[in-house]
């Protein structure tokens, strides 16, 4: 099955502020396409300061057929033009600023090509607009040749403009805003500069993962809560502190297999009291203190990865498991992060039936019925109110009406006009009595996504800012 653009929709959160409370599920908001639908203007005062900006957008499959989206992956398409930049990090369907702010995402970047690309290489060298941006280990890099460079355009074009080119004229005309950008159509990202897919040269490439397994970096003597560690072995390019691949050491004391985790600080977590590592070299700066001694005579073991890209100034060099496949000149060519979004398709999460005597609800063979353009991110709550009869209720939007077990039940989303969710009748069997219930969660078809704009101190104003992202599905 084939999607259009117009099967995605853009939705901001509930809250759009610059407050902790920041964020949160998904509204039915669109986010405007105009200048500032995102982000707010950057103030002078900001400006002078510095100021780091957070807004989250909810990328929504609404397909009419309720197709799946499969693997989707969102990625920043080319540089800010200002001297701020901004950064793309994965949200979750319910968290705000706070939570943000306090466990940092793995924040993407965006950088121009540094060395051009004839093919076969297995390193990519990118010009980033600074080092605070991270490439995943085993993820995915895109490498993007859909720009002309030094291009013409009317005066009255502005950056951010839909474009469509006139081949007799040999300029790009502005034409009503569309996320179509197959040549002759574009964006004007200004300075000679458009962004159009002309066959130009577009791959993704997955990144090294670099794991290192069974590394064994001290010996237990049964005493020692903190015996003498040796430094990691593979960090020429750092230790991976990325979601889900933190570093991992395993020792065995009393017996049993203890486990402590290096947090992104560098930071020891689990069986221990202390215990800090310099990450940047997969040094120790404190031996782990151990809960209690490892054993005498038994290993320590370090299980972790050395990151898949380091920094020389703004010069990110990034190894790739996949080599190039196609040519990319340096002078027309970007290349970004990815996150892999997975399949956008709406899903059903802690069901509970189980307060209940004698009633009986079959979600294998008549399991809630969901659509990708009714759902919302909700926990409903069935309640009976007698042998027969029902109330649904939604923690956030309330009640939604009166159901019976002899009949089907599909309360509407006034919003989409189409069900929230729909329950069969023949789903129902056993013997329900008032009081009974149900209740379980459901998560719209959409990828929540945070960007950040890094504004730094004495940051020169432009009128015509842009943060220009892309998305793709398979």
């Amino acid at each position: 099955m084939s999607f259009a653009a117009s099967d995605f929709h853009r939705y901001h959160p509930e809250s759009v502020t610059n407050l902790p409370g920041n964020g949160g599920r998904m509204s039915r908001t669109p986010v405007s396409s105009a200048k500032h639908g995102l982000f707010p203007r950057v103030t002078k005062s900001q400006r002078t300061a510095g100021d780091v900006i957070y807004r989250k957008l909810f990328l929504a499959n609404v397909h009419p057929g309720n197709e799946a989206a499969a693997g989707v992956l969102a990625y920043l398409e080319a540089p800010s033009r200002g001297g701020d930049h901004f950064l793309l990090g994965r949200g979750s369907m319910r968290d705000v600023q706070a939570d943000i702010e306090h466990g940092q995402p793995d924040w993407l970047g965006v950088g121009r090509l540094s060395a051009s690309l004839t093919g076969g290489e297995l390193h990519v060298e990118v010009l980033m607009e600074s080092p605070d941006a991270v490439f995943l280990n085993g993820g995915l890099i895109h490498i993007s040749s859909k720009f002309k460079t030094n291009q013409a355009a009317p005066q009255s074009v502005k950056p951010g403009d839909s474009v469509q080119f006139d081949d007799a004229a040999g300029v790009w005309n502005a034409i009503p805003r569309e996320d179509d950008v197959a040549f002759p159509k574009g964006v004007w990202l200004g300075d000679g500069l458009v962004l159009t897919d002309d066959d130009g040269g577009e791959e993704w490439l997955r990144l090294a993962d670099n794991l290192h397994t069974g590394e064994i970096v001290g010996t237990g003597d049964g005493a020692s809560n903190a015996p003498t560690l040796a430094n990691l072995s593979n960090a020429a390019a750092g230790i991976c502190t990325q979601q889900g691949k933190l570093p991992v050491l395993t020792a065995t004391c009393g017996g049993v297999a203890r486990t402590v985790t290096i947090q992104p600080n560098g930071a020891c977590t689990g069986y221990c009291a202390a215990g800090q590592m310099n990450t940047a070299e997969g040094v120790w700066a404190e031996a782990i203190a151990w809960t209690t001694p490892p054993d005498a005579g038994t290993d320590i073991i370090a299980t972790y990865r050395e990151n898949c890209f380091f920094y020389s100034g703004n010069v990110a060099t990034v190894t790739l498991s996949q080599q190039v496949a196609e040519t990319h000149d340096s002078s027309h060519t970007y290349c970004a992060g990815v996150m892999e979004g997975g399949d956008l398709e709406p899903s059903i999460a802690n069901f509970d039936d189980s307060d209940t005597d004698n009633g009986v609800f079959d979600e294998i063979a008549h399991p809630v019925e969901l659509t990708a353009l009714g759902t919302e991110e909700e926990d409903w709550s069935v309640v009976f109110t007698s042998a027969t009869s029902y109330t649904v209720s939604g923690a956030r939007i309330g009640a939604v009406g009166v159901g019976s077990v002899g009949e089907d039940f599909a309360p509407l989303n006034p919003v989409a006009a189409t069900p929230y969710f729909t329950i069969r009748a023949a789903a129902w069997s056993g013997v329900w009595a008032s009081g009974d219930s149900v209740g379980f969660t459901t998560h719209p078809a959409a990828l929540p996504l945070w960007f950040k704009e890094v504004v730094p101190p004495g940051t020169p104003e432009e009128p015509y800012n842009l943060l220009t992202w892309g998305y793709w599905v398979d």
